[in-house]
């Protein structure tokens, strides 16, 4: 699911705060202030966990191509993590400081001490666009997705379902470390319109 589900409200104003501030770093966006989404849920596929393959990490650049590849390949890892209930490439990816990573890690632990599986729930990815000319050490990229419907079954059987997200746009700041590596410092979903 999308951030963990977003099962805090509070989760949404860290991070307004954390995307406020890279975008003081990058000049501004179209947006001055996003809103975001409390509707956010968890990624996986209906693929057991045993079969599940983690994706391929792109080659890091630091250049507005670079910056979508890798925020293409870490909405592949958030899909990975629900499906393999395995945080350890999620966690590789991202900021301490990431609340909505965070959010994210809580619930694949919390699915994962439950014995518990997820399906469904796939984030889809249509549109990466970072902005053009010079890239500094901070970066916000603009994407639109989806998410599938979703389900989290429980050994004793039952099941809690989760909607499906339409396609809404977000956004994912990025920090360039001194690693010469890209890593998430916080994601910001608008809340889908009803249209």
């Amino acid at each position: 699911m999308i951030g963990g589900r977003f099962r805090a409200q509070g989760v949404a104003v860290g991070v307004l705060a954390g995307l406020l501030a890279i975008t003081g770093c990058t000049g501004g966006s179209k947006d001055p202030t996003p809103t975001l989404t409390t509707t956010i849920l968890p990624s996986s596929t209906p693929t057991p966990s045993a079969t599940a393959t983690p994706p391929v990490a792109p080659k890091a650049v630091r250049s507005a191509k670079g910056a979508e590849d890798f925020v293409r390949y870490f909405w592949d890892v958030h899909n990975y993590a629900y499906e393999s209930l395995s945080t350890d490439e999620f966690n590789s990816i991202v900021q301490v400081s990431c609340t909505f990573c965070a959010s994210t890690l809580t619930d694949i632990r919390d699915a994962k001490s439950k014995n518990s599986t997820i399906s469904g729930s796939t984030v889809q990815i249509y549109f990466v666009a970072a902005p053009p000319g010079k890239v500094g050490n901070r970066l916000l990229v603009a994407t639109v997705i989806s998410q599938q419907a979703g389900v989290e079954t429980r050994p004793d059987g039952s099941q809690e379902t989760y909607p499906s997200v339409p396609k809404t746009q977000s956004s994912v700041a990025l920090q360039w470390t001194a690693d010469h590596e890209w890593l998430v410092h916080d994601v910001s979903i608008d809340e889908a319109s009803s249209s």
